[in-house]
């Protein structure tokens, strides 16, 4: 394999960029500073398939890679450096006004980054290197992460979570063995839970020591419990390919930081709502396999336009002030409304995100308010989702961002509204 790729730069400027590229885990110490130039992240795409000439890394620079050009789809040249994981024909695509992002299309003679493992730096920028300082901390590749559809089939307005119904379409693959593939995560889930009504560290335990199909299994991540939860159906609220579901709470791997440490994090298949009881308590629990590695959220800001890429889901976020502010609270009908004429960034096609879209944004390894560090614009409060409650239609479901809790509210109430938009890719 060739170590190094050349492409010849399209742009009026040439623009020459050397990456390094390593296998192993950890990251730099180094700080970015506020006029250097670092990768901010990177999102390796298999598309689902085994054809390698169809996978694509995205790279995501904090600001402008070429600063003597006007060409929006820049292709620049590159001396590739460490694994040799880009092979000589590669496909390059930088679009600036899509937060800086450099799109490359690996070729037959590329072979596959690993998610989770792989790290990416930046080592020179030749043209560049006298412009900025760069920044060479290590930015660890990380997977898409995709989003399941709630459930929800049914519209009550227009607009809402019924008529767009995003995301992807649930399926699961039952495999004769007691376990179940989630089709689009790839996730394989305990088929049947036991019955067993267990504390949260005999819970754990079960877990661990679970040997169905061969596999290593252990608690679900709260994010993936709450996207398990169907909303589109109650008492169980889940898919039909699992069995045994009570109407009750089951324990996530999750501390609930926003109170006592003795808390964990519940979902209650009854009707998807989260819990956070004392891990004393008794509570079921479903088992998941930890072989397959999610991706995770990996946000940019732009701040000329004020919005929010999480470079993970594809998802733009409105991050303006009138996000969190008390005056521009909304009943549900208005926030879905007020997203469809919001114009922002020069895009117009904004809706009320459905709310495992408004789960994605929660950071439940914080609290008050439980969201990353890019978004300016945040605050503890109550966010209309577009997605209604299965059990009771004049109710919808919200987050609420002091904790990421989920829970549904009267459409008459009034809570804050951030909007969210698909990216292109």
């Amino acid at each position: 394999m060739n170590m190094f790729t050349k492409c010849t730069s399209l742009s009026i400027v040439t623009v020459s960029t050397l990456l390094f590229l390593t296998g192993c885990g950890g990251s730099s110490s180094s700080e970015p500073t506020k006029d250097s130039l670092y990768i901010k992240s990177a999102v390796y795409d298999t598309n689902e398939t085994a054809d390698i000439t169809d996978d694509t890394l995205s790279i995501y620079f904090n600001r402008t890679v070429d600063i003597n050009t006007s060409d929006e789809n820049l292709s620049q040249s590159f001396d590739i450096n460490g694994t040799g994981t880009f092979g000589e024909f590669v496909k390059l695509d930088y679009n600036d006004s899509m937060f800086h992002r450099l799109k490359i299309t690996l070729d037959a003679n590329s072979t596959q980054f690993v998610p989770g493992v792989t790290n990416i730096a930046l080592s020179n920028l030749n043209k560049l290197q006298n412009i900025f300082s760069l920044n060479h901390a290590e930015v660890t590749v990380t997977s898409p992460r995709r989003l399941l559809k709630t459930g929800q089939s049914a519209s009550y307005i227009a607009h809402d979570d019924g008529e767009y119904q995003t995301g992807e379409t649930r399926s699961y693959t039952s495999n004769g063995d007691g376990t179940v593939t989630d089709d689009v995560t790839g996730l394989i889930w305990q088929e049947s839970d036991d019955g067993v009504l267990r504390d949260w560290n005999s819970a754990k335990n079960y877990c661990e020591a679970l040997t169905t199909a061969s596999l290593t299994w252990q608690l679900p991540s709260m994010d993936q419990l709450i996207e398990l939860s169907d909303k589109g159906t109650n008492s169980p609220a889940i898919d039909v390919a699992f069995n045994n579901t009570k109407n009750s709470e089951y324990w996530s791997a999750d501390e609930y930081l926003a109170s006592s440490a003795d808390d964990i994090w519940t979902v209650n298949f009854a009707n998807s709502r989260t819990n956070d009881p004392d891990k004393s308590l008794s509570h079921y629990v479903r088992c998941v396999n930890i072989a397959k590695v999610q991706g995770e959220a990996r946000y940019t800001r732009d701040n000329t336009n004020q919005v929010v890429l999480d470079a993970s889901t594809n998802l733009i976020w409105q991050d303006t002030p009138d996000t969190i502010s008390d005056a521009d609270k909304k009943t549900w009908s208005e926030a879905v409304d007020s997203c469809e004429q919001l114009d922002l960034g020069g895009y117009s096609d904004w809706r009320l995100p459905n709310l495992n879209e408004l789960n994605s944004i929660t950071d439940k390894m914080t609290h008050g308010p439980a969201m990353d560090k890019e978004f300016q614009n945040k605050k503890s409060n109550r966010f209309w989702s577009s997605t209604t409650e299965d059990a009771n239609s004049s109710s919808a479901w919200y987050s609420y961002f002091y904790c990421g809790c989920n829970d549904v509210e009267d459409k008459t109430d009034a809570n804050n509204v951030r909007c969210v938009r698909t990216a292109e890719k």
